[in-house]
């Protein structure tokens, strides 16, 4: 059975399906890891992003096998379970601290016996939980957006931004000067470059920034245009000087 057919309300639903699969024979101690180290990763998503999620109770349900765990936002258990399955896929890189979650959900589903599937469900949403990629997709998109500095830093520095015009905030790698000059403009506007990956349904997966522009008060109109010339006769620049 699926559970994806009849949405539990107000629930994250994690769910093994096979041959003969039923809570009184699936393999107790795999699902419970899988479920645990997924549930972690789905709250540690949160916690990255401060959203309100509150992850409580516990039940198993005979669907094939299905273990259930009550959610106060559904907007932000779905969100947040994308991006866990994003990055268990390898889609995108997790938060910090995230890493050994990661390794738990992947070594728990590789050892599923031959045949069976984990999907995780939060309402009508439904989604199976997939290997990770052997290469991670190219950054073959540029990104020209105004947006907000939520987190930097890290040993392999990353910045966090969220932008009104993307779906859900992302994650940029930044060279190590960007990540200490990033540091004295947190929750403020830039005006950023990258080159991007995009996942299939549009969100960015992956990125690299190539350049930002901190947004001072004036006229954004203005502000944007000198942005533009700054950024041009910079490029204009570098090209000029290749015989150097």
């Amino acid at each position: 059975m699926n559970a994806a057919e009849t949405p539990i309300p107000d629930a994250l639903v994690l769910e093994i399906a096979g041959p003969g699969v039923t809570p009184s024979t699936v393999d107790a101690a795999l699902m419970l890891e899988l479920s645990a180290a997924l549930v972690a990763l789905v709250a540690k998503n949160a916690e990255e992003d401060d959203l309100d999620l509150s992850l409580s109770g516990l039940r198993i349900i005979n669907k094939c096998a299905a273990v259930v765990v009550g959610v106060n936002q559904m907007v932000n258990a779905e969100r947040c379970a994308v991006e866990s399955l994003r990055q268990v896929a390898g889609v995108t890189d997790g938060p910090k601290g995230s890493a050994t979650l990661i390794a738990r959900v992947r070594d728990a589903h590789r050892s599923l016996p031959p045949g069976h599937t984990a999907k995780v469900i939060v309402g009508p949403w439904a989604r199976k939980i997939e290997p990770a990629s052997a290469e991670p997709p190219p950054l073959d998109s540029i990104l020209s957006v105004r947006a907000t500095l939520m987190r930097v830093g890290g040993n392999d520095p990353v910045a966090r931004f969220s932008s009104p015009i993307e779906a859900a905030p992302f994650t940029l790698r930044v060279s190590k000067q960007q990540a200490k000059e990033l540091g004295h403009l947190l929750y403020q506007s830039v005006d950023i470059e990258a080159r991007v990956a995009r996942d299939a349904e549009g969100g960015i997966a992956r990125g690299k920034l190539d350049r930002y522009a901190r947004m001072d008060e004036g006229d954004p109109v203005e502000l944007w245009g000198a942005w533009y010339r700054k950024m041009t006769a910079e490029d204009a620049g570098a090209d000029g000087g290749g015989g150097q």
